[in-house]
């Protein structure tokens, strides 16, 4: 949650409430583990990328552009 207090006052995250947006990412990634255990042939995505982007969409994040 102070990740993402630190993000909106920094002008980085569209958020308007860190604590609702940082439980929306909490609950994500606990379900997404519980899936993939209980899903393991499942063809999930490649991990790292999954999660950064499952975070980043909760907690509206848009990547800085390239320069």
């Amino acid at each position: 949650m102070d990740a993402l207090a630190a993000c909106i006052t920094a002008g980085r995250s569209a958020s308007t409430d860190a604590i609702a947006d940082s439980t929306a990412i909490w609950v994500a990634l606990h379900g997404t583990v519980s899936l993939k255990s209980s899903a393991p042939g499942f063809p999930w995505p490649e991990p790292v990328d999954f999660v950064r982007q499952l975070a980043l969409r909760l907690a509206r994040i848009t990547p800085e552009p390239l320069a």
